[in-house]
């Protein structure tokens, strides 16, 4: 990237910044009680994950400019009846980035152990003037999902909660329990990989491409891992997007996300692994 075009870059993500997300008041983070209760797998059947998996990440925004840290542990717990590994990610922004756009919270996802689908979702954050407070519970058996809709005012006080419910696609995923479940695939060069996702009121078809073997270098050590990019992702059967990010996963059985390449409207960001505990 030459100077220029960093300048430009560097400007505008300042302007958005203080623009969308500047706040006067600091608001509290959303509580996060959990639903689940801690057990051990009774008959584990997956060999690239089990519970105390803990993974950090140093957040750079163009690779270079420290944005802060993102960690997800896995817990293996029961949630209404069912066995499910229960990620939990923890982020929060560097004071400098905070400054701006005060960034904090927690996502938690439910995926069946046997199965590999997921029961439910959440995100309790606040990023800048906003406040996410939300859940979606799924029925696979009826593809259903029942989501919330919080609504707050100016000074981050809840006004109402609308439920709202849309059908889904067989066998979904949620946003975070589908990096996991992508881990339990089998990765070969030119393989395509493909799974339902849903957000809210959105349902995706997306299809992912394993490509070449390279070598990474993160703060956590140097891994020889796979190239996985989308190639594309539909909605209500029409070209939503194509390509817009990368993951590398290690070229072992645990395949680790050691490097996420992701691309937003505003900019990209990438994640580096700076710490693993399996």
């Amino acid at each position: 990237m030459n100077k220029k075009r960093l300048f430009s870059t560097l400007i505008l993500m300042v302007g958005v910044l203080i623009g969308g997300c500047a706040k006067r008041e600091p608001i509290p983070i959303p509580k996060a009680p959990e639903v689940g209760i801690e057990r051990a797998i009774s008959k584990p059947k997956i060999t690239a994950f089990k519970g105390g998996e803990k993974l950090t990440f140093a957040v750079k925004a163009l690779r270079i400019i420290p944005i802060g840290t993102i960690s997800i542990e896995l817990r293996e717990m029961v949630y209404q009846g069912y066995e499910v590994y229960a990620p939990l990610v923890k982020f929060k922004a560097n004071k400098l980035f905070s400054f701006f756009c005060p960034a904090e919270g927690v996502v938690k996802s439910y995926l069946d152990a046997p199965r590999l689908y997921t029961h439910r979702f959440e995100e309790h954050s606040v990023m800048g003037r906003h406040i996410y407070d939300r859940h979606t519970n799924y029925n696979q058996k009826n593809r259903l999902a029942q989501f919330t809709l919080p609504n707050y005012d100016k000074e981050g006080r809840l006004v109402k909660t609308e439920i709202k419910k849309v059908r889904t696609l067989p066998n979904t995923q949620d946003i975070l329990s589908s990096l996991y479940y992508i881990r339990t695939l089998e990765f070969r060069e030119g393989k395509i990989l493909s799974l339902n996702v849903n957000e809210r009121r959105n349902n995706y078809q997306v299809k992912l491409k394993v490509l070449e073997k390279e070598r990474i270098k993160t703060p956590a050590g140097s891994f020889l891992a796979w190239r996985v990019e989308p190639i594309s992702i539909y909605k209500r059967d029409e070209l939503q997007r194509k390509g817009e990010g990368i993951i590398y996963f290690t070229a072992d059985e645990k395949k680790l996300p050691v490097k996420m390449m992701v691309r937003t409207n505003v900019g990209s960001a990438t994640l580096y692994l700076i710490d693993v505990k399996l």
